[in-house]
């Protein structure tokens, strides 16, 4: 029996995941085995190695990705590990949406709570258009 959970997530863009975990400075490992109780493994797209063998991974599923981990030796928070990699990926896909539709940042700052303000303009030539 499997103590593998899933968790749905909104995560499309494998380079944008990538950027994110990156961001966070996590070492993650590229098609690999998650780890978990009693031996027990299950493949993912991206994981991220934990001293106590019970690893958190990331499995592409249709369009999106999961999240993937045992909870059961699991010994970080898993939400608040996903919460983090959600605003790190979701700052890089406005970053690169916003270069496509060919705004420039004026600014970015972060808040006291942890928040990312972007400030973005589209030139004036681009704005007539």
């Amino acid at each position: 029996m499997s103590h593998f959970t899933k968790i749905e997530t909104q995560l499309v863009d494998e380079e944008n995941l990538q950027k994110a975990l990156e961001d966070l400075g996590v070492p993650f490992e590229r098609n690999a085995q998650v780890r978990g109780y009693a031996g027990q493994e299950t493949r993912a797209d991206f994981v991220v190695r934990q001293p106590n063998e019970y690893d958190v991974g990331f499995i592409r599923n249709g369009e999106t990705f999961e999240l993937v981990a045992d909870d059961w030796g699991l010994k970080i928070d898993k939400d608040e590990f996903l919460n983090q990699v959600m605003q790190r990926y979701a700052y890089h896909a406005v970053v690169e949406q916003a270069k496509t539709e060919g705004f420039t940042q004026v600014r970015e700052e972060t808040t006291a709570d942890g928040s990312i303000r972007l400030v973005y303009e589209r030139p004036a030539e681009a704005a007539q258009a």
